[in-house]
């Protein structure tokens, strides 16, 4: 009988939506107690297709690849701007061009910040971070600072960008809706 098998789906569907939620408050408590982000989500991910409420398929599609490779490419910039001086030559290059400031550090953070917010502009915000923290460590350390407001002005300037869709994820989303550079070149954003 189709009706039986209507209502079969739909308590199933409900079954599925609340073993989401659960899983998902699961996760929440997890990070809320400091467990480790990745093993957390690691295991809702796992629990959710192990209990069939999304399968596999559709699980490996919904990945956006794109930002593990950004991320992962990210980390090697940082990596090599750290191990190959850069940060450092870099660093001694905004420090004599903002000499002008002094030795404040609240000159050379908003520095941070507002060059973050630039690179941001052209590049995702998280390779803007990748490039600017290792810049901001060495900036932080030739001024004998504390390397926390350095690094937060680098996070922080990062995100402010709004000027083109490559910027943030959330925003990047925006191409599939038809918008592209033009847009923002036209209405800032």
């Amino acid at each position: 009988n189709d009706s039986e098998v209507v209502l079969v789906e739909a308590k199933d569907s409900v079954r599925k939506q609340w073993l989401v939620v659960a899983v998902m408050a699961g996760c929440t408590i997890g990070y809320i107690c400091g467990l480790n982000y990745g093993v957390v989500s690691l295991t809702g991910a796992c629990l959710v297709v192990l209990t069939k409420c999304v399968d596999v398929k559709t699980a490996t599609q919904s990945v956006n690849w794109g930002v593990y490779f950004v991320v992962a490419g990210t980390l090697g910039i940082a990596k090599g701007i750290e191990v190959s001086g850069a940060g450092t030559v870099i660093a001694n290059s905004i420090y004599s061009a903002f000499n002008v400031f002094g030795e404040s550090a609240f000159a050379y953070c908003v520095m941070m910040l507002i060059i973050s917010t630039l690179i941001s502009n052209v590049m995702s915000n998280n390779v803007a971070v990748g490039i600017c923290v290792p810049i901001a460590l060495s900036v932080a350390q030739r001024l004998h600072a504390d390397a926390l407001p350095f690094v937060l002005c680098c996070a922080v300037g990062s995100n402010l960008s709004v000027a083109t869709p490559i910027c943030t994820a959330a925003i990047t989303i925006t191409a599939s809706a038809g918008y592209h550079f033009k847009h923002f070149a036209k209405f800032g954003g």
